[in-house]
């Protein structure tokens, strides 16, 4: 992905079986932002539920927490469904919060996944706690304290993550508009300019601290990899020969990762 100034990431109407994301798409998104000083548009409505489940509060280590500015969220607050129970346009809208990229704008939005034999609705999460800047505010019908998104600067790149999905966004000139701004931010930022300090880190190691596995990568191929426990023996080796590799440490307590 290093090759791209920006990576716009759809997921649809998924929400199982990590259909949104997988675990190597989070560590090679994390790879390109913190490593390259990457520029990510994530649209994706049920990707936290699908990856996390009920998942109230992401914390350092974790993809959401470091690559989107997540902290807490409230599943399903906002629920797009139709009054007249034979109805399928199923609607509601949205605002740009003040202050945000999306200031002045105004968004009705429908579930385009409902079909006229299926009503599933459309759910959005609340963002209730995050590190970077509230994208959206609710006008109707429901009211809550998050935002369904957010624009976040990291160590040396930027994202947006949204629980909105842009698709089902009706009015086509706000929808437009709104994509050119968001676009324009990851390129240049509030400042305007595309300058900025691409984090010093060579390795990336996620999630750590690790439990059962870890990824590791690098933008340079790794030759060999060990594991070094508290007392300086090497516990683990394995030729690698690629920017990255996945390893079970549920095995290993108090080593140290040296590639």
């Amino acid at each position: 992905m290093e090759a791209y100034d920006i990576v716009i990431w759809w997921t649809g109407e998924a929400w199982t079986d990590s259909e949104t994301l997988t675990i190597d798409d989070e560590f090679n998104i994390l790879l390109y932002l913190q490593l390259s000083g990457g520029k990510l548009l994530l649209s994706a409505q049920d990707y936290l539920y699908d990856r996390y489940g009920a998942y109230g509060t992401f914390t350092e280590g974790e993809f959401p927490y470091d690559a989107l500015g997540v902290v807490t969220v409230v599943q399903d607050e906002y629920h797009v469904e139709p009054g007249d129970p034979g109805a399928w346009a199923d609607t509601a809208r949205f605002n740009g919060a003040p202050g945000s990229i999306a200031e002045g704008l105004s968004f009705p939005v429908q579930d385009i996944f409902t079909t006229e034999l299926t009503d599933d609705g459309l759910y959005a999460d609340s963002i209730a706690e995050h590190m970077g800047t509230s994208l959206f505010t609710v006008a109707y019908p429901y009211v809550s304290e998050g935002t369904p998104g957010l624009t976040y600067e990291g160590a040396g790149f930027r994202s947006i993550f949204t629980t909105l999905d842009i698709a089902s966004i009706m009015d086509i000139e706000a929808r437009d508009e709104l994509m050119y701004r968001m676009v324009d931010w990851l390129m240049y930022g509030a400042s305007g300019t595309g300058e900025g300090s691409v984090t010093s880190e060579e390795i990336l190691v996620s999630p750590n601290p690790a439990k059962d596995y870890v990824n590791i990568g690098m933008l340079d191929k790794m030759k060999e990899l060990r594991l070094i426990n508290s007392q300086g023996q090497v516990v683990y080796h394995q030729d690698v020969n690629n920017i990255k590799t996945r390893i079970d440490v549920s095995q290993y307590a108090n080593v140290t990762c040296i590639c």
